[in-house]
C-alpha cells in the first residue's frame, strides 16, 4: 500500500490541474501525468496485468495526441472559420471519447477492467473521469454531435452488459450507460458533476464490496451472507435508478432539464434503455437472492416477503429525508 501512495497523490494532484486549468495545453499536461500515474496502479498479481496495462497506455496516449495535435492545429487551417469550429470540436470530443472509454471508443474499457483488481476499477470507474468530464463540459455546448454520443453510449452500454458473466466487465458496461446520461447533462446544465458524485459513490460501495467478498463473477456470489444481500440489492436499485433509491436522484435531474430543454424523444430512449441496464443489474443480484433458504422460505411466507420489500425500499427514502 505504501508504493501506491506517491502514484496516488500524483494522480490526484494532476486530476485537479486538469480540471481547473484555463487552457487545452494544461488541460492536456494534467491529462498525461494523470495517464503516468495511473499505470501503476494498475499492476496486480495477474499475468493480464501486462496486456491491460498495455491497452491502457495506447488507447490514453491515442486520446492525448489528437487532442494535442487539434489544440496545436486549430490556427493552421486553410478553411472557412464555421467549419474549422465544427471540425475541431468533432475532433477534441472524439479525444476526449477515447479516454473516457465512451461508445464507440471504448473497446479497451472492458477488457482492460477485465483484468485489474477492483481497487484499479473503483478509480477508473469514479475519479478518473473527472478531468475528461470537465473538459467535455466545456466542449459538448458547442457540438452538434452529443446527442448520437449520448445515445450510442446508452445503447452499447445496455447491450454489451445483458450476456456478461463477469462482474468487472458488467460494471464496465454499466459505466458507459452512465456516461451516456451525463454527457446529455452536461449538453443542458452543470449538474453532471453532481450525478458523477452520486454515481461514484454508489459504485465505490458496490465494489468495495466485490472487493471483501473477493467475487469476480456472477456464480461467486451465491454465497454471500444475508446482510451483504440486502445491501447489494439496494445498490443494484440505485444503480439502475430505480426511486426512491439514492441513484434515482440523478437520472431524474437529467429528464427534468431534457423536458425543460424539449428533448423529450431522446430521454423516453434513454430511459427505455435503461430498463434494459436494470435487467442485468437484477441478474447480479437474483443469483444470490433465490440461492439461500431462508430467502426462499421468506418467498413462500407472501407476509415476511412483502414486509423485507417494503422494508428494503423505504429504508433508503428515509435516510435520504433525514
Amino acid at each position: 500500500m505504501k508504493s501506491n501512495i506517491y502514484p496516488i497523490v500524483l494522480m490526484l494532484t494532476s486530476t485537479m490541474m486538469a480540471a481547473s486549468a484555463s487552457n487545452w495545453i494544461a488541460i492536456w499536461v494534467g491529462m498525461e501525468i494523470n495517464l503516468l500515474a495511473f499505470i501503476p496502479l494498475i499492476k496486480n498479481k495477474s499475468m493480464e496485468t501486462s496486456s491491460s496495462m498495455m491497452n491502457y497506455f495506447l488507447a490514453q496516449s491515442l486520446g492525448s495526441m489528437i487532442l494535442l495535435f487539434t489544440v496545436l492545429i486549430n490556427s493552421l487551417i486553410m478553411l472557412p472559420p464555421n467549419m474549422i469550429n465544427e471540425m475541431i470540436n468533432i475532433a477534441m470530443i472524439t479525444s476526449i471519447l477515447i479516454k473516457l472509454g465512451c461508445p464507440p471508443f471504448h473497446f479497451w474499457l472492458p477488457k482492460t477492467m477485465n483484468s485489474m483488481n477492483w481497487d484499479s476499477c473503483m478509480w477508473l470507474m469514479t475519479w478518473q473521469k473527472l478531468a475528461p468530464m470537465t473538459a467535455m463540459f466545456q466542449l459538448t455546448e458547442k457540438s452538434s454531435i452529443t446527442t448520437t454520443v449520448a445515445l450510442l453510449a446508452t445503447t452499447w452500454g445496455s447491450l454489451g452488459g445483458i450476456n456478461q458473466t463477469s462482474l468487472r466487465m458488467m460494471m464496465g458496461y454499466s459505466s458507459m450507460t452512465h456516461m451516456g446520461w451525463m454527457i446529455t447533462l452536461s449538453t443542458i446544465s452543470s449538474n453532471w458533476l453532481m450525478y458523477l458524485i452520486i454515481y461514484s459513490s454508489t459504485v465505490l460501495v458496490l465494489c468495495f464490496q466485490f472487493k471483501k467478498m473477493n467475487a469476480l463473477y456472477i456464480n461467486q456470489l451465491t454465497t454471500v451472507n444475508k446482510p451483504n444481500k440486502t445491501i447489494m440489492l439496494i445498490n443494484m436499485m440505485s444503480m439502475g435508478g430505480l426511486p426512491p433509491f439514492l441513484g434515482f436522484l440523478p437520472k431524474w435531474m437529467t429528464i427534468q432539464s431534457c423536458i425543460q430543454s424539449n428533448e423529450i424523444m431522446q430521454i423516453l430512449i434513454m430511459s427505455l434503455l435503461s430498463l434494459m441496464t436494470l435487467f442485468f443489474y437484477l441478474k447480479m443480484v437474483m443469483a444470490p437472492m433465490l440461492s439461500s433458504s431462508i430467502i426462499q422460505k421468506q418467498m413462500k411466507n407472501r407476509s415476511s416477503f412483502t414486509m423485507m420489500f417494503i422494508v428494503n425500499l423505504t429504508l433508503p427514502l428515509m435516510i435520504i429525508l433525514i
